[in-house]
């Protein structure tokens, strides 16, 4: 199902990670090891799933929901170059 949905976003399958802004959420779940969200309820329905989660910082803000600060998901930073 996602290399048909890739295939129809005109995007290929590149075998490790892969971006889909549009589509059903709980098949995607079933075939993914881990989901990171920047500040979306969807992390929530990713742990309802048991798919590891990773969350991204908001640079001045910090992470919009407590799914970090009570350890469910793991926190990422953005580093400057």
């Amino acid at each position: 199902m996602v290399k048909e949905q890739l295939a129809r976003n005109g995007r290929k399958d590149e075998g490790r990670i892969t971006v889909i802004g549009r589509g059903p959420l709980y098949p995607l779940f079933v075939l993914s090891k881990a989901a990171i969200v920047l500040a979306s309820t969807v992390g929530l329905e990713a742990l309802m799933m048991d798919v590891s989660l990773g969350v991204l910082e908001i640079p001045g803000s910090g992470f919009v929901y407590d799914y970090v600060e009570q350890g469910a998901a793991m926190g990422l930073t953005w580093k400057r170059p």
